[in-house]
This record gives structure tokens, C-alpha cells and sequence, in this order.
């Protein structure tokens, strides 16, 4: 895509098509974040690693505290930041997860998308085409031993959407080719999602996935929404 064009993203967020970029510059957030619960979360000091772009000097932290489940809540909300919520949009961001990750007894949410409006299709409060929908990111528990990713962290996406069950969403496993969606500890990855929402009441809605350039998820059925009233709330790092 049009990230081509910016070597290790230089000059990126200046492209018309990008609605908004941070590299933490400063050692900060931008301001263009909804700073909710930041519970485990700190911007620190990042050298230059494989798998980042060059130059990047920022990352920031996320630890879940021992016996807690959350350790982020940041959400960039597109109304108030730019007057209008898109119906289309990609995300891309650098993960890297601590050994501590790949034996993770439990699964849990990553960064992606969000139009609950604090409503509907987050926390238990199921999937309404008419109130909200979702479709975060998420890690699910790593495989046993007998398992060829193991000491791994499988990704996925955990949608609110028209077959979810009735309170909760669902899991949908990333795959691709060679473990692609199979994250090792202690590297650096890139990951990008993009999502198109339904046409309101028909199942054809987009959601896309890819890490480190290779495609790993794709489904082109989703009905998210039944209204037009319903767009793209936010993007939502979530952990």
C-alpha cells in the first residue's frame, strides 16, 4: 500500500490518505488519543531493533499486572478529531511480545477497530446491528507442546457481529501461510488490519489482516451493522 512510499515512515502521516499517525515523539502520546485507562501502559525508550523501521525511538510499554486483565484502554475517536466517521479504514502498528506472552494461560484483545458507542458489542453487551459493533484484534492461548507453533502467540480478531453468541463475540483464528499469524517472543512484527463495514443489513462487510506484509485473515461475509447511523467509532488499542 501506500506506506511503500515512506521508508521506515518517514513523511508518512502527511499523505492525505492517512487520517492519523504517532510515533510518540518526545517520549509522549499524541494528543489525538482519548486517554482512557492507560492501567500497565507507558511510552519508553526503544533502540534500533529488527523489525522496526529505522530511527523509531519510542514504543510504548503494555503489562498486564498480575492477576488483572487489563492494561490498556486508548482509543483514537474520529468524530471529534476529525468531524466525521469513516466507513473504511487500515491500521498498522509494531508488536512485540515478552516470553512471558507465549505461555500465556488465557486469551485476550489486541488493537483494532471499535463502533460500540458505548452501547452495544463490547463487555458482554452483545452484538445489536443498531446500537454498536466491534472487531478488536486478540492473542489466543498459545498451543502444547505437541503443536508445531508452540511457545508461539496465535493472533486473531474477536468480532461483535450478527453470529456472535448472544452476550459475547467471536474468536476468528488468523492463519496464513507458514505460522505467519504465530508471533515468536522478543521480535518485532508489523501488523495491519483493515476493515470495510456492511452495506447496513447485508453480510458484506470486509475485515483483513496481515503480518509483516503476508495476507494471514480474511473474511468478506460480515454483517456488522444495520443502520448507517452506525460507522467506524474509533480505532481502539486495547489490551
Amino acid at each position: 500500500g501506500l506506506a511503500a512510499a515512506f521508508r521506515a515512515d518517514r513523511g508518512i502521516a502527511q499523505h492525505p490518505a492517512v487520517l492519523f499517525a504517532d510515533a510518540m515523539d518526545g517520549g509522549r502520546l499524541s494528543a489525538g488519543w482519548n486517554q482512557g485507562q492507560m492501567v500497565g501502559a507507558q511510552v519508553v525508550p526503544t533502540g534500533d531493533e529488527p523489525g522496526l523501521p529505522d530511527g523509531r525511538r519510542q514504543s510504548l510499554q503494555v503489562k498486564l499486572p498480575k492477576g488483572e486483565n487489563l492494561g490498556l484502554d486508548l482509543r483514537y475517536d474520529f468524530l471529534p478529531q476529525r468531524r466525521t466517521e469513516p466507513e473504511e479504514v487500515y491500521l498498522r502498528y509494531y508488536l512485540r511480545v515478552s516470553p512471558a506472552w507465549v505461555n500465556s494461560p488465557d486469551s485476550g484483545k489486541l488493537p483494532g477497530f471499535g463502533g460500540t458507542y458505548g452501547r452495544a458489542g463490547w463487555g458482554g453487551r452483545g452484538w445489536d446491528g443498531r446500537q454498536g459493533w466491534s472487531a478488536r484484534g486478540a492473542f489466543v492461548r498459545p498451543p502444547g507442546p505437541e503443536h508445531p507453533a508452540h511457545r508461539r502467540l496465535p493472533l486473531a480478531s474477536y468480532v461483535y457481529h450478527s453470529e456472535s453468541a448472544a452476550s459475547y463475540g467471536d474468536t476468528l483464528p488468523w492463519g496464513g501461510s507458514k505460522g505467519a499469524a504465530f508471533l515468536e517472543a522478543d521480535r518485532w512484527y508489523c501488523v495491519e488490519q483493515h476493515i470495510k463495514l456492511n452495506t447496513p443489513g447485508r453480510p458484506d462487510g470486509v475485515l483483513r489482516a496481515w503480518v509483516d506484509g503476508k495476507p494471514v485473515f480474511e473474511r468478506r461475509d460480515l454483517r456488522l451493522r444495520d443502520t448507517p447511523a452506525l460507522r467506524i467509532e474509533n480505532i481502539w488499542m486495547n489490551v
